[in-house]
């Protein structure tokens, strides 16, 4: 149960009483529980299959990736930031980086149902790392760009 109570007080000043809203708040926790339950779920499987995580803005360029994500690649989050697309196209081998646009594409022109690639990622310490690249366009623009894409990365 959640209480909100609001003095109320009389022309003179003096406090007449109080006026509270009593509102059964049950369901809502029932749904906070269930979504934190998910949420620590999810966070299992991500951790118990060792895939780095990636969301992209494709119109701003803007990249979100786990620390695993860097981690594939010998480093930790915090040396990479600020992180953009430009990141993954720097760090993506340059014979394979138009494969990787080219599935990106089909994806795009809604030609395949999600995106997937394989392609070589440089590790911090010069060797190449071979990414299964996995991912999906989540939302749409207003004129059916694709907005908002996720997606994994496998070593």
């Amino acid at each position: 149960i959640n209480i909100i109570q609001t003095p109320v007080f009389s022309d003179d000043g003096k406090l007449d009483g109080f006026v509270a809203v009593e509102t059964d708040i049950t369901i809502r926790k029932k749904y906070e529980v269930t979504l934190k339950n998910e949420r620590t779920r999810l966070e299992n499987i991500i951790s118990a299959t060792e895939v780095g995580t990636w969301e992209w803005n494709v119109q701003t360029g803007e990249t979100t990736f786990n620390e695993r994500w860097a981690n594939i690649l010998g480093y930790e989050l915090r040396e990479l930031e600020p992180t953009n697309i430009d990141t993954w196209v720097r760090l993506t081998h340059p014979d394979d980086l138009q494969i990787a646009k080219n599935a990106l594409q089909k994806h795009f022109d809604k030609k395949e149902d999600v995106y997937e690639t394989e392609f070589r990622m440089q590790h911090k310490n010069g060797s190449w790392v071979w990414i299964l690249d996995r991912g999906k366009v989540i939302q749409y623009t207003h004129d059916m760009k694709p907005l908002l894409m996720t997606g994994t990365h496998l070593d």
